[in-house]
């Protein structure tokens, strides 16, 4: 497709930008930092010719990113609760903290539940300094890895 190309830059294939899509996803990485990765990987790879910023950014923007969901996936669906708390480091010299106005922090739990079951189905322990939205999504990637265990081993005992 690009043998002997001069001047306008290299075509890439559909599955090769979709690829990048999922290492992008993966990896959580900017574009610009995708280019450094895809360089990399070609020094692996002989034939694969490393895509520029441009590139990548052009081609991922015009593809359709919606997701293909399984029906027998949507045949299972749970009702999940999403909440946290706070609990202190510390409870010694509560006086002394006042006093002095010592911080000690926070730490605090996020956590994924199952309504009908009461199951922790995600769980995650972070600082004060995480907002709580920042971590809807691996507490919901862990209940997905949760739920695809739980469906193994029933699947299994019969």
């Amino acid at each position: 497709m690009n043998a002997g190309k001069r001047g306008r830059p290299f075509l890439y294939p559909e599955g090769f930008i979709a690829g990048m899509v999922r290492i992008r996803v993966f990896l959580q990485i900017p574009y610009r930092q995708m280019e450094g990765f895809v360089r990399n990987l070609a020094t692996f790879i002989p034939r694969l010719k490393a895509a520029d910023y441009t590139t990548l950014f052009r081609r991922i923007k015009s593809l359709d990113n919606s997701l293909f969901v399984a029906p027998e996936l949507l045949a299972e669906d749970i009702v999940v609760a999403a909440d946290n708390t706070g609990i202190k480091v510390t409870n010694r010299g509560e006086w002394v903290r006042e006093k002095w106005r010592v911080r000690r922090g926070w730490i605090k739990v996020h956590a994924m539940i199952d309504v009908e079951t009461n199951l922790v189905l995600g769980l995650e322990i972070t600082d004060e300094l995480v907002q709580d939205d920042q971590m809807f999504i691996p507490l919901l990637d862990q209940t997905q890895q949760h739920r695809g265990e739980e469906h193994r081993v029933l699947s299994g005992a019969r």
